[in-house]
């Protein structure tokens, strides 16, 4: 029997003529498939795909409407098309920016139509546009069709994390009525997992682990068809592949051995007879599966694009018991075990111990120890900080400064400084560096009770289901055990990937580089940079205690794939260096004999980026794990500490009721939700709209320079989670700023006024 095969590999692309080299490797699938003749039958009925215009593939293979019945097979490929980007047909080879698929001998390329139903375009660009043909490719050998069907995830389910994989769908039992039409009987139905290594990100991150991808896989029939197809999902994308033939074509032997028609036979045989239902001919498993299986496997292409390696020794809980005993833990256990002993584990170790919870603080350094960061602590975290004690410690020992002094410079130069204090009554954010915060919240907790363990590197983490415990391991070969694990090991988060909760990379980044007290000129607290090239990403200098000046830059993800607005994250040395060089702001501050250390970076997971969840059975996420950065701001530490909180609030009610479900920690995503998860979506949409129109930002401080500290606060606020950003929408708000925009737009754009933040153009171009 030939099966579908693949192998990666970095293929040479010609387009009108012209060679380009694409650096990332192409999935090839190669598949023997000789498809039996496929017979006109009814209908299939529609369920929810269908009612959202997503076609399942079979129901497309056996009822071509009379448009692409009518369609000319495609002699020589075009080499470009708006459906596809970039594709092209060598030999019997075509390729596409998603997947490379090798036909099967007198197959032939049809292109879909633009539009649903292959409906001809409006003529008028103002007419309403029909929607996009969810059929995306397809091949045909006289009646014969193998057929690739592509959807938007979230126009079959919403849902706040961007769907990076079909069991998010639920398992393959719940997903089936989403797939499958009613009244089909599923002869079949499976999960693969595919495993696809790790990925070089190029950035500081390095080499990082990713998780399997999942595919379910359903055989049903429906009238006189049989039907399979292959599902996946990956990057916010739907993939349905599949195929059809008649029940009539195929072997016998199945209905022989169908469960149904099992007649006087034992029950003995049952298993036999079950497992020989599947027992076809090579032609007819081809026929339902081979198609399915390439497209399956093609949708994996995306984590494979920087290379294959790596494997991981962790095992996620596969079906947690509802409830786990009540009786007191056995001994030595915790009820958390805590992984990384940042601002988020630290905060929750803290109020678990506080009230008597046995709890493990792990981390795999010894502190004191750094963290690349820029420092800022905004009043959220600067009140969970008052209320553990810790933050007259850090005042005590001249580690916290407050910020008073502050403001920002817009794309156009357009700049304004004021204070705030008097206007809020207290400081928006104050600066502490990361190596004195992160200690004294995590010897806080120690203190409280929490067991700390320095030195203590996660190797493994495996989960006793009938114990209902984790058992983590260390590489020293230390083992604590827990009822509820908690994620908080950072942006990079190697213990959510290993588990397969984190399914990409973080895109976001930032540099530091502290300047030592007394050699700069800056007269400020804080000041943001939003250089027009980098945005929504910006640069930043806050002051810290003894005079000392944090330099930071964020990159944040906006615009196409692996972006940064216009820049990539491998522009962030550059932009860094060139800032403190030739910004003529940034410059004029740090003066020319400023002493400045050498440039850090670390990675950022914004706003929830490559999660599928932040919970589970026995398991929470938090902090920048989870993605709880900013993704307007880039600030993570207040929703850390706010995190931190919200979990352990809901690991006490979890232990309170002996019920530590999956059904009882979605009260974790429900706090931190309430507290600022709100507020993502509109950061998101901020961020994108400051990077499409910069006018928006210089409107603020045209604002800011008329109205004066007043408005300052208000900025403040917002962008230190004091106040919402639907704040912005308030009409007493809104109206000034359109306002703003209109006077802005006038001296741009009618009276010329000139760029005050054009940058040499040496800096530029280096």
């Amino acid at each position: 029997m030939e099966t579908a095969a693949c192998s990666c590999q970095p293929r040479q692309t010609s387009v009108c003529g012209q060679q380009q080299r694409h650096t990332r490797p192409r999935l090839t699938v190669q598949a023997g498939v000789h498809l039996a003749n496929q017979a006109k039958c009814t209908p299939v009925e529609r369920r929810n795909l269908l009612k959202t215009g997503l076609l399942v593939a079979g129901a497309v293979l056996v009822q071509p409407s009379p448009v692409i019945a009518a369609e000319p097979v495609a002699q020589e490929l075009p080499r470009s098309t708006e459906e596809f980007g970039l594709f092209e047909l060598i030999g019997n080879v075509f390729s596409t920016l998603e997947f490379s698929m090798t036909l099967p001998d007198g197959f032939q390329y049809v292109q879909p139509g633009a539009f649903a139903g292959n409906a001809p375009a409006p003529s008028s660009a103002n007419a309403k546009q029909p929607p996009p043909n969810p059929l995306k490719a397809k091949f045909v050998n006289g009646r014969q069709v193998i057929t690739i069907i592509v959807r938007g995830a979230s126009d079959i389910r919403p849902t706040f994390f961007q769907v990076t994989d079909v069991s998010q769908f639920g398992d393959v039992d719940s997903a089936k009525s989403l797939f499958v039409p009613r009244g089909a009987y599923v002869s079949s139905k499976s999960v693969e997992r595919a495993e696809v290594g790790s990925r070089d990100t190029g950035t500081i991150a390095g080499v990082v682990p990713l998780p399997p991808q999942t595919f379910y896989r359903y055989i049903f029939e429906a009238g006189q068809t049989k039907f399979a197809i292959s599902v996946g999902a990956i990057k916010g994308r739907l993939y349905v592949a599949g195929a059809s033939a008649p029940k009539s074509d195929w072997d016998n032997e199945t209905r022989k051995n169908d469960p149904r028609q099992l007649g006087p036979h034992s029950a003995a045989d049952a298993p036999s007879r079950v497992a020989g239902m599947e027992r076809l001919t090579s032609q007819q498993r081809t026929v339902v599966l081979a198609s399915a299986g390439a497209v399956a496997a093609s949708v994996i292409v995306f984590s494979l694009y920087k290379g294959l390696s790596g494997s991981s020794s962790s095992t996620r809980p596969r079906k947690a018991a509802k409830k786990s005993p009540t009786k007191p833990l056995p001994p030595g256990c915790f009820d958390a075990v805590i992984v990384g002993a940042g601002p988020s584990g630290g905060t929750a170790a803290y109020y678990l111990a506080k009230v008597g919870a046995q709890v493990a603080l792990l981390d795999k350094e010894h502190f004191p120890r750094d963290k690349y960061c820029g420092d800022a602590v905004c009043t959220p975290a600067i009140k969970i900080l008052e209320e553990m004690g810790v933050l007259e410690e850090l005042k005590q020992n001249n580690e916290a400064h407050f910020a008073d002094c502050g403001g920002f410079v817009s794309p156009s130069g357009l700049s304004y400084i004021g204070t705030s204090q008097h206007k809020l009554g207290e400081a928006a954010a104050c600066a502490v560096k990361r190596t004195h915060l992160d200690e004294r919240i995590s010897r806080c907790a120690a203190r409280t009770g929490a067991d700390f363990k320095e030195g203590f590197e996660v190797t493994s983490t495996t989960f006793d289901e009938q114990a209902g415990l984790w058992k983590v391991k260390s590489a020293k070969g230390e083992e604590v055990s827990g009822r509820v694990l908690v994620i908080a090991d950072g942006a990079t988060s190697k213990l959510a990937t290993k588990l397969g909760y984190c399914t990409e990379p973080a895109k976001g980044v930032c540099s530091r580089a502290f300047i030592e007290g007394g050699t700069h000129n800056a007269d400020f607290d804080g000041v943001c940079f939003y250089q027009r090239e980098s945005l929504p990403g910006y640069s930043a200098i806050f002051r810290h205690a003894n005079d000392e000046l944090n330099f930071c830059y964020y990159l944040i993800p906006c615009g196409k794939d692996d972006m940064c607005g216009n820049v990539k994250e491998s522009d962030l040395k550059r932009l860094h260096e060139n800032a403190l060089k030739s910004d003529p702001f940034i410059s004029k501050a740090v003066g020319p004999d400023a002493k400045v250390e050498r440039m850090r970076a670390a990675a950022l997971r914004l706003g929830g980026q490559g999660l599928k969840t932040t919970y589970d059975d026995h398991l929470l996420i938090i902090g920048d794990a989870a993605g709880h950065i900013d993704p307007l701001t880039g600030e993570g530490i207040h929703t850390a500490m706010m995190g931190g909180k919200a979990a352990a609030e809901t690991i006490l009610d979890m232990r309170a009721n002996g019920d530590f479900s999956s059904a009882a920690a979605k009260a974790y995503e429900q706090r931190w939700m309430k507290y600022y998860g709100h507020d993502f979506y509109l950061s998101k949409k901020g961020a994108e709209l400051i990077w499409k129109y910069p006018i928006l930002l210089d409107a603020c401080a045209n604002e800011m320079q008329r109205k004066g500290d007043a408005m300052m606060a208000k900025w403040a606020e917002i962008m230190t989670n004091i106040r919402p950003k639907t704040y912005f929408l308030r009409p007493d708000v809104a109206c000034q700023l359109g306002f703003a925009v209109v006077r802005e737009f006038w001296n741009q754009k009618i009276i010329g006024r000139p760029d005050q933040y054009a940058l040499p153009k040496a800096a530029k171009a280096a």
